[in-house]
């Protein structure tokens, strides 16, 4: 629990209907946080005679204290965060009116909103950017209080939006000056804490086109992910007169585990790059699979000696930690050009 007593929490909205969203933030400009599964009169959580989920708020009822402080994700507009604080215990001050105008979100909560930010502003970094993720109504994010008081903080633009490609610009700002110490143990910190694993996957797609120019990197994670498993696919070139199907790849997965990784489930995620190859595969995506990669920001070889065992009885290559600081290296030389130190 955090020192000052002020504890954090994630929570979420429900943003199925077009209008809900302009519905929450008026409702929070009035000094109400609404909250889904509230559409009868027998879900109010001080005398619940109905459940219909309005169950999973009680957590929220009963954790929630002055001055305590949650994020709002898709308030006040869907690509921004609020920042929000009890204005009184929950426990004390909850309200139930369900509004003629939806028929539902009859749970109040008073708040108030502190500032909003941006997913992609520079300032948020990967272990913020991480639980912003987490599906669950509501949700405890002590672990990343100082992330978050950073942002409370600031008296920058927490509104604007920054690529994955300028945030590592920014991140990695002289360490190019000199190829022979980019990427210390120092510089590497800052880049795996202002990137999750998402993150890095954008990142890596730069860093790797550099590494091995002539070859197509592509950016492959998202919704089909579940049938392929990798996040980025390299794709090169076969002998120009051979049929066109004639493509070779490596898949790589990223991962920012840290410390001993689970194998089974590590090993079942790349296992599924072997769709590329299959018939079922759209044609402009079948390729011949010549390796398959995990890549992990984190963790290091000493502590996952099982992982790699079961890489090397798979036909998984595994490359940890030291292994990306040697390519991030790679990568500075080639952006200083030819002069470079090695």
């Amino acid at each position: 629990m955090p020192h000052d007593g002020i504890r954090y929490w994630g929570y979420r909205i429900d943003t199925s209907r077009r209008e809900a969203i302009e519905f929450f933030w008026k409702e929070l400009e009035k000094g109400r946080l609404r909250q889904g599964w509230g559409y009868d009169p027998g879900q109010d959580l001080r005398d619940m005679k109905v459940d219909g989920g309005a169950s999973g708020n009680l957590r929220m009822l009963k954790e929630v204290k002055k001055g305590h402080i949650l994020l709002v994700p898709r308030l006040p507009n869907w690509g921004q965060v609020a920042i929000v604080e009890a204005t009184d215990d929950w426990d004390k001050a909850y309200r139930y009116d369900i509004p003629e105008t939806h028929d539902d979100y009859g749970h109040i909560f008073p708040a108030r909103c502190l500032k909003a930010f941006s997913r992609h502003n520079e300032r948020v970094v990967g272990a913020l950017q991480s639980t912003l993720r987490a599906r669950n109504r509501f949700w405890n994010i002590d672990h990343i209080e100082s992330d978050v008081q950073r942002l409370l903080d600031t008296q920058e633009d927490l509104t604007s939006d920054i690529s994955a490609k300028e945030r590592f610009e920014n991140a990695t700002e002289g360490a190019f000056k000199s190829a022979s110490d980019v990427f210390s143990e120092e510089a590497y910190e800052v880049l795996n804490k202002q990137f999750e694993a998402a993150g890095w996957e954008k990142v890596l797609v730069e860093v790797l086109e550099a590494v091995y120019p002539g070859c197509d990197v592509r950016h492959t994670a998202g919704r089909r992910e579940a049938l392929h498993g990798t996040d980025i696919l390299i794709e090169i070139p076969g002998l120009g007169r051979l049929p066109r199907r004639t493509r070779y790849a490596i898949a790589v997965q990223v991962k920012d585990q840290d410390g001993q990784i689970d194998v089974a489930s590590i090993m079942e995620q790349i296992s599924k790059a072997d769709s590329w190859e299959r018939p079922t595969a759209p044609a402009e995506d079948q390729v011949t699979l010549v390796e398959k990669v995990v890549l992990m920001t984190k963790a290091n070889k000493t502590d996952n000696a099982k992982l790699v065992d079961a890489g090397e009885k798979q036909g998984v290559c595994f490359v940890f930690a030291d292994d990306l600081k040697d390519i991030l290296k790679d990568y500075a030389r080639r952006k200083m050009g030819p002069g470079a130190n090695s």
